[in-house]
Formats: C-alpha cells, sequence, structure tokens
C-alpha cells in the first residue's frame, strides 16, 4: 500500500525540483535569465524618499534562492545559515535553495530507481537516504579538500606576511601580497580580505569574515593573534614566524598519526570490502545459492541488517583510528 505514494511522491518533487533547478541556475532559458536580471536590478534600487533621487546599492547581499517563496522561508531557519557557511567553506557553485532541490531530486530518483529494480521497501528506502544525501557528501568532500589546502599553505602565508612586515609594510598590504602571490584557495581568501577592509569594513571584522568561511583553527590562532597585538602592541612579524613553527610541528605530528594508525585504516578497508567481494566470487560460481537473499523477505531482512552492521563498523575503526592532536 505504501509504494504508490511513494512513486508519486518521488515522480512529483522530481519534477517539480528539476523545473525549480532550472529556474534557479545558469541552465535556465535566455529569456528567463534576462527577466531575472531585470528584476533584480529594480529590486536593488533604492529610492530616497526626502530627495526624490534614485540610487544604487553597491553591497551584494547573500541569497538562499532565487525563488522568493523559497528564501524568505529558508532564511528564518538557522540550518539554513549553517548550511549556508558550509557552501562557503567548500567554495561551492550551489546556493541553499539549490542545494536542498538537488538533494531532494536525487533522493525521489533514487526512490525510484529502488523501487523499480528491486520491489522491495527494504531496498526502496535505502536507496533514496542514500541518493538524498550524496550532494552533502560531495560538498563535504570539496570542503575539506579545499580545508587541507588551506591548511598547507598557510605558514609559506605567515612568513610572507612576517616578511613584508620587516620590509615596512602594514599588515594589510601583505594580505595584499598574499593573494599576488600565493595560489588558491589562500591566495584569494586573502585577498579578500584585503579589498575588504579597504572598502571601508574595519580590519577586526574582516578578519572575523576571514575566519568564518574557512574552518582552521590554525587561522583562529592568527586571527586572535593579530588582534591582541593591535590592542596591546609588540613585534607581529615575531608572532607570525612563531605561529607558522607551531603549524609546521603540528603537520609533522600529524603525519606521525597517520603513518602509526595506517594498520588500522587499512585494516578497516579489507574488512569492509571483503563481504562484498565474497558475495560477488559466490554469485559467480553459484548464483542460485546468492540469490536467496534477493528474492527471499528473509533475506532482504539479512542484507539490510549485514549492511547497518558493516556501517557500525567503518564508524567504530573510523573512531579509534581518527586520534585528535
Amino acid at each position: 500500500m505504501i509504494y504508490p505514494f511513494l512513486i508519486f511522491f518521488a515522480v512529483f518533487f522530481t519534477v517539480i525540483g528539476i523545473y525549480f533547478l532550472l529556474i534557479d541556475t545558469d541552465i535556465a532559458l535566455p529569456r528567463v535569465k534576462v527577466k531575472k536580471r531585470l528584476k533584480g536590478i529594480y529590486r536593488d534600487e533604492l529610492v530616497d524618499a526626502n530627495a526624490g533621487k534614485g540610487t544604487v546599492s553597491i553591497l551584494r547581499e547573500g541569497s538562499f534562492s532565487d525563488i522568493p517563496v523559497l528564501h524568505r522561508h529558508l532564511e528564518k531557519k538557522e540550518w539554513a545559515h549553517r548550511l549556508d557557511r558550509f557552501l562557503v567553506q567548500a567554495n561551492s557553485f550551489l546556493a541553499v535553495g539549490q542545494f536542498v532541490l538537488l538533494s531532494v531530486v536525487l533522493g525521489a530518483i533514487g526512490i525510484l530507481t529502488g523501487y523499480f529494480l528491486s520491489k522491495s521497501v527494504i531496498i526502496t528506502i535505502p536507496s533514496g537516504f542514500f541518493t538524498f544525501f550524496l550532494p552533502y557528501f560531495y560538498v563535504r568532500f570539496l570542503r575539506k579538500r579545499r580545508m587541507n589546502l588551506f591548511a598547507r599553505q598557510f605558514p609559506d602565508a605567515l612568513e610572507l606576511m612576517a616578511r613584508a612586515l620587516r620590509a615596512g609594510h602594514a599588515l594589510p598590504t601583505s594580505f595584499k601580497l598574499v593573494g599576488d602571490e600565493l595560489p588558491s584557495p589562500i591566495g584569494p581568501e586573502f585577498e579578500r580580505t584585503f579589498e575588504e577592509q579597504n572598502l571601508g569594513i574595519t580590519l577586526e571584522e574582516a578578519l572575523n569574515k576571514l575566519a568564518e568561511r574557512i574552518d582552521s583553527l590554525d587561522l583562529k590562532y592568527f586571527v586572535t593573534a593579530v588582534l591582541i597585538q593591535r590592542a596591546t602592541g609588540g613585534n607581529l612579524a615575531e608572532v607570525l614566524d612563531k605561529i607558522s613553527y607551531i603549524v609546521r610541528e603540528r603537520f609533522k605530528l600529524k603525519s606521525q598519526i597517520k603513518a602509526l594508525t595506517a594498520e588500522g585504516r587499512l585494516s578497516g578497508i579489507v574488512l569492509g570490502f571483503l563481504p562484498i567481494a565474497i558475495g560477488v566470487v559466490i554469485y559467480m560460481m553459484n548464483p542460485n545459492y546468492i540469490k536467496t537473499l534477493y528474492y527471499e523477505t528473509a533475506g532482504n531482512y539479512l542484507v539490510g541488517a549485514a549492511l547497518m552492521l558493516q556501517i557500525l563498523g567503518f564508524l567504530t575503526i573510523k573512531k579509534i583510528v581518527n586520534i585528535k592532536y
């Protein structure tokens, strides 16, 4: 009885989601995109009632979605703001509304695919959950890769800023040097910080925005040190050298921990994929023997329980080998 409702909602959300994704992204038709841009210009135009003259705001406000109803709804949600910060840290081109719609569309497609392939709720619901979280896992991968690259570049940026300060440059000018000399992601991020404070934002606010865009403990140490130095005085170049030294030592410690836990991580990979490999081999040798798990109800439950135990094992091993330093 549940299958007609699953199919209806899956098809409904797939069609509606694809439509809004086309309207909410650059895939939209040229006429629709021109209309959206003109509406944006009129929306940003502010009229001074006293002077009677129109002025255009130069501030670019973030938007959760180009769909007004969805934007107003997401703007009130705390989780939408956290998701927006998550997407910014990953340097993703998706807005919050696009991300949510994409997740819903993929979840509906996963439900439809699982139903037509298996006709079993044990396969249909997990496949929907898996495809629903695919965008999250992909953005999380992009975010982690970007944060790791930023952390590797950070000591070089600190040393460059320290040399610039010793040469007589101001701290904001050293941000510009980092933006010119170092590649992405650290170069554009520091250049953006320089441009923000150059346009009138206080240095403290610009640094705090940088710390929000980049989830790095070392960067937070740097921001704290700079703000304290501006309030109390001191040799900032020497402070930056010490922070750079600490960051490099942390990388050495991380490499040692990674080498010591390599055996545990390899054991987790082998134990995780071994049942799947054995199942494939048995299917190739005797298909009728393994088909019982696919066609019988009890077999479906056993497969579901095995998958849950596999995931629990992965998480347990990850918890053991993931040593905080």
